[in-house]
């Protein structure tokens, strides 16, 4: 029997709490005594492969801290492997049903290696498949860490939940960089590209007693943002305040400053 088990296509977490056999008063000979490993300037790594001789490269999953693997508690050695749907969804049928190998390794702060946990996992073929639509793309790699600046934008704009995935990391990341950074505003602008894709999608349907009003959630959505702003405003220091600013509307609106901010961004 594994020591871990994954449905095909689903989401898993795998909680890893990791010790250092050389700490202080540890015996090497009993985990029992080991003290959590300060994860500080670490980096982890799990990969998972059908075999011991195989390369990294062949590994039938693989993640890395902040790519899947986030550390919640640095001092305490606590971290977390968030195994996504698109990892297993489309594995072929020689990696399913079978035990397959998985390692964790860590190195600390002196480029020193350390493998901290292994064993086997399998993973389980499943009868319902998720739809196409609720699995990222591939290469749109999703991360929630509400302590980075990026976790903070997906909180503001509510785009947590990685089964309901909106906006990828490179997409947040993109944010980001246009508004120099602010959190606040990053978040405004994820929330107006929202309001602008319900207008586009949804429009205004009645089927039968069903409504969809797009332009209705749109117009929540752009008060929200602009609230953001107001507040990214408000906190700004004195001289970083402007006497004139490109207001967002509507669609049409929204696309131009998103050219010009891509303007000012390349020149």
């Amino acid at each position: 029997m594994s020591d871990l088990t994954i449905k095909r296509g689903d989401n898993r977490s795998i909680s890893l709490a990791i010790t250092d056999p050389a700490g202080i008063g540890a015996d090497p000979n009993d985990p029992t005594t080991w003290p959590p490993l300060n994860l500080t300037g670490c980096e982890l790594w799990f990969y998972v492969k059908a075999d011991t001789d195989d390369p990294d490269s062949a590994a039938v999953i693989q993640k890395s801290t902040g790519s899947g693997i986030t550390v919640t508690d640095v001092l305490l050695g606590l971290a977390t492997v968030s195994i996504d749907p698109i990892d297993t969804v489309d594995l072929p049928k020689k990696y399913l049903n079978v035990d397959l190998l998985y390692e964790v390794q860590v190195q600390d702060a002196t480029n020193k290696i350390i493998t901290v946990a292994d064993g086997t996992i399998e993973i389980e073929a499943d009868i319902v498949i998720a739809p196409d639509d609720a699995i990222p793309a591939p290469g749109s790699t999703f991360t929630y860490d509400p302590t980075t600046s990026e976790g903070r934008i997906r909180l503001l704009c509510q785009d947590f939940d990685p089964r309901e995935m909106i906006f990828s990391d490179a997409e947040i990341t993109a944010f980001s960089e246009m508004t120099d950074g602010n959190i606040l505003y990053a978040a405004a602008m994820a929330l107006e590209v929202i309001a602008a894709n319900e207008v586009y999608v949804q429009k205004r349907i009645k089927i039968l007693d069903l409504w969809t009003d797009g332009p209705r959630e749109a117009e929540q959505l752009m008060k929200l943002a602009a609230g953001l702003r107001e507040q990214a405003t408000m906190l700004a220091p004195a001289d970083d305040m402007f006497d004139w600013a490109e207001m967002v509307v509507d669609t049409f609106s929204l696309r131009e400053r998103m050219w010009k901010d891509a303007m000012r961004e390349s020149s």
